[in-house]
């Protein structure tokens, strides 16, 4: 990893992966890390967790909607 990205740290991989040999869960970083938590974010529709409505996207709402300079404004 780049050390001017050492700022993007690490995390839980995304599904949760367990790594049975070492008894832990699998830990991502670097640009893995950012690709995952991109999928995370972009796969939950606004409101579906309870503890934090706000997180998450609403592209679901628009997949079928026509590519119109009116969609790429929203």
């Amino acid at each position: 990893m780049n050390s001017n990205a050492s700022f993007i740290g690490r995390g839980w991989s995304f599904p949760p992966r367990f790594n049975s040999k070492m008894n832990q869960l699998e830990l991502v970083e670097g640009e893995k890390e950012i690709q995952e938590s991109l999928i995370l974010l972009f796969s939950t529709r606004l409101g579906e967790r309870l503890t934090n409505p706000e997180f998450g996207c609403a592209i679901h709402d628009l997949i079928l909607d026509p590519i119109n300079t009116s969609l790429m404004r929203e």
